[in-house]
């Protein structure tokens, strides 16, 4: 019951952030004492970045971040609270002006408008996830890495023990393929991008190519090497390319070497080579 209380595309969610929502309406500031307003002011802050912090799982740029959610719904929280007074002031005005016109409990009014809004607007968040879930936008959209590059992958970090490479291993370990548009399966790009786990530690230094390449004759007769590229302390992506200065690449004269790839080498017919000075 809990979990379905805190997933932001539930109606339990919905329905109580909304009731919820409605009830902090009933509550005059004004009418608490000192103590009891700086309590009224921080549950009311806390209540607002609790539920930033639900919404915000709806964003695929921040909900694999743990980091950026917390910080993001404590800066929301905190700017509610610093702007607690100014609101009090306007919320007095605006119950003021109702009373004026003849509305006898403006209060329950307000409140009862405040549950029926946020009701709608979690509707209208849904509906719009919906639409947003059978869509082909921009991503990220995330597969499991194929066994042939973890394979491949594997072989690159177990070469050396240096170079971070058990740091690199364990990240490696929860690595998942990432995408900026729908995987096409029969489509083959020589570049591809990993998500890996917030909790593992991150590497020093923070980007630079891991010195072992893996070496492969492509179909062209050129020779070709993979590489893993470390961005912000996490294994970030893999990538072919010719390796520069060979005698085959500086005889082709085609177009693009690689362009007949059409997969990932299997890892018996690489060579690992350690980058030296």
């Amino acid at each position: 019951m809990l979990k379905n209380l805190t997933d932001p595309g539930r109606i339990e969610y919905g329905v109580a952030s909304s009731i919820v929502a409605g009830a902090f309406c009933l509550v005059d500031p004004a009418r608490l004492r000192p103590g009891g307003r700086l309590a009224f002011r921080g549950l009311t802050a806390g209540l607002v970045g609790g539920l930033m912090l639900i919404e915000l799982k709806r964003t695929p740029a921040l909900k694999h971040n743990p980091i950026a959610l917390a910080g993001t719904a404590a800066g929301v929280a905190g700017t509610v609270f610093g702007l607690s007074e100014v609101s009090e002031k306007l919320d007095a005005r605006m119950m003021a002006a109702l009373t004026r016109v003849g509305i006898r409990s403006p209060r329950v009014l307000v409140a009862v408008v405040s549950t029926l809004a946020s009701l709608a607007s979690f509707r209208s968040g849904t509906a719009t996830d919906d639409d947003d879930g059978g869509d082909d936008g921009d991503g990220p959209f995330y597969t499991e890495v194929d066994p042939a590059i973890r394979s491949l992958v594997d072989g690159m970090l177990q070469a050396t023990p240096e170079h971070s490479s058990a740091a690199l291993s364990a990240q490696w370990a929860t690595a998942r393929a990432e995408h900026w548009t729908p995987p096409e399966s029969d489509e083959f790009d020589r570049w591809l991008e990993f998500s890996v786990d917030e909790n593992t530690a991150r590497v020093v230094p923070h980007s630079f190519t891991f010195p072992v390449k893996a070496h492969f004759r492509a179909p062209s007769g050129v020779v070709a090497e993979a590489s893993l590229l470390v961005s912000e302390g996490r294994l970030r992506s893999l990538m072919i390319d010719v390796v520069p200065g060979t005698d085959e690449l500086e005889s082709y004269d085609d177009g693009d070497p690689l362009e007949s790839l059409t997969s990932w080498p299997a890892i018996e017919d690489v060579t690992f080579v350690l980058d030296t000075p």
